[in-house]
């Protein structure tokens, strides 16, 4: 599908990072998991659907390395928001598909 909208510079800047290999990965991850604004934002998320302290430490790593597989894996992607916000939709579908895998047990 051909598309005009286009990743911010500074996005554009992450995803290269990301993808050019283990080290810019790991810089990523790191800078993203020590990022006050997205773990407080994913926390009160997650809170405010029934989650604990224990489900945020499972699901904001999880999170990270869903995220870091998309841009490696869909060179296309374009992210129309915030980063923050495009994250923080992935954490809420990690802890939904977490609480559909621990209602069935």
């Amino acid at each position: 599908m051909l598309t005009d909208k286009k990743n911010s510079p500074i996005v554009e800047k992450l995803f290269r990072e990301i993808r050019s290999g283990k080290d810019g990965r790991d810089r990523i991850i790191t800078e993203l998991y020590k990022n006050q604004k997205l773990r407080s934002g994913i926390k009160s998320a997650l809170f405010k659907m029934g989650g604990t302290e224990e489900n945020f430490n499972d699901v904001f790593p999880n999170t990270l390395m869903k995220f870091v597989k998309a841009v490696i894996q869909n060179p296309e992607l374009v992210i129309s928001h915030e980063l923050n916000t495009y994250i923080s939709g992935i954490a809420k579908y990690t802890f939904l598909d977490f609480l559909r895998k621990e209602k069935k047990h």
